[in-house]
């Protein structure tokens, strides 16, 4: 079970290279994956931290797509965290 996704800055980084945008994909299917999007939100950042939640799906494979709106060469997190559901 999926319940949100939570992306912390790399502060040495700078917020010019932090992601703005994230959309998360589900798959049920147990063979070939069949993505189904579940989210896609703006990040907005507090105390370097950003937290994406959607009700409590069950999936057997998240692909998780991250985006900058900054016109840099990269983009910089420091860490992802999937957050479990019930």
């Amino acid at each position: 079970m999926v319940r949100g996704l939570q992306l912390v800055e790399d502060a040495s980084a700078g917020e010019a290279r932090r992601p703005a945008r994230i959309q998360v994909f589900v798959s049920v299917a147990a063979g070939t994956p069949q993505w189904r999007s579940l989210s896609t939100n703006l990040l907005s950042y507090e105390n370097g931290m950003a937290t994406v939640q959607f009700p409590s799906m069950r999936a057997r494979q998240v692909r998780i797509e991250i985006y900058r709106i900054t016109d840099t060469d990269s983009l910089a997190l420091r860490k992802l965290r999937i957050l479990e559901g019930t």
